[in-house]
């Protein structure tokens, strides 16, 4: 976890006015919530936007967290300049392990527009994603059979709920 906090010292989230760190670590205690307790897995959690948002770098990660940390991050990491609606439904081929982080990771973005009432930047941002939640639908039974069915529902959940919002229901 401090090596999260480090990374992202001095950030912060926009909209809630909070140290930046607080959403990662939220989304790997959402991983830990599917019953995820693999120290590789949670360790790319904390870490998932520090490329994308930091100066640190792969081989850093992989040099202090190992390489099957850094290859899930990696996974996890938008290209500058990518197309964000074919990076999120690139998740259909990513590993599972980075496809739980990454809808773990929307999920929370999205509760977070809803708690502070930007309930139209929730529906947009929710909506967004489609191609992520069919990657998730699609491998269910692939995230049951490596993590459980605990972690297969829980992700089946957040999906349905992340639907829900993007058509402008409640959450």
């Amino acid at each position: 976890m401090l090596a999260c906090i480090r990374a992202h010292a001095g950030q912060v989230r926009k909209d809630l006015g909070v140290p930046y760190a607080v959403h990662p670590i939220a989304v790997a205690k959402l991983v830990a919530q599917l019953g995820i307790a693999e120290p590789a897995v949670l360790v790319a959690a904390l870490l998932h936007d520090v490329v994308e948002d930091t100066t640190v770098t792969l081989a850093d990660v992989a040099l202090e967290h190992g390489a099957d940390v850094a290859a899930c991050v990696r996974e996890l990491t938008h290209a500058p300049g990518a197309d964000k609606a074919a990076y999120l439904a690139g998740f259909a081929g990513a590993s599972v392990e980075a496809l739980v982080i990454k809808i773990a990771d929307r999920y929370d973005n999205v509760l977070d527009y809803v708690r502070v009432n930007r309930g139209d930047k929730a529906a947009r941002y929710s909506a967004s994603a489609s191609g992520l939640y069919d990657a998730v639908d699609t491998r269910l039974s692939e995230i049951g059979h490596r993590f459980g069915a605990r972690a297969a529902a829980g992700a089946q959940s957040w999906v349905r709920e992340l639907r829900a919002i993007a058509r402008g229901e409640d959450a």
